[in-house]
């Protein structure tokens, strides 16, 4: 995860079909559509969940959209 001056409160919006998830990371404040393009995958087993995929950094860190919006690796 990126160090960040400033950070906002984030929303993780997580869809489950049986023990697959598909999930996405949006800031509480933004206006995003939280049905966008999931940008993390995982599973659901044995009482813990697990998800790893992509992030943009103006999302987890609550900049301004750049033009070109560098993606940040994410486990949880």
């Amino acid at each position: 995860m990126p160090n960040c001056e400033k950070s906002d409160t984030l929303t993780l919006s997580i869809q489950q079909l049986g023990i697959y998830l598909n999930a996405s990371v949006l800031s509480a404040t933004s206006n995003a559509d939280a049905n966008e393009k999931h940008s993390l995958a995982g599973i659901f087993r044995n009482q813990q969940l697990n998800l790893s995929g992509k992030v943009g950094k103006l999302i987890l860190c609550n900049i301004p959209r750049p033009q070109n919006d560098p993606l940040n690796s994410v486990t949880i």
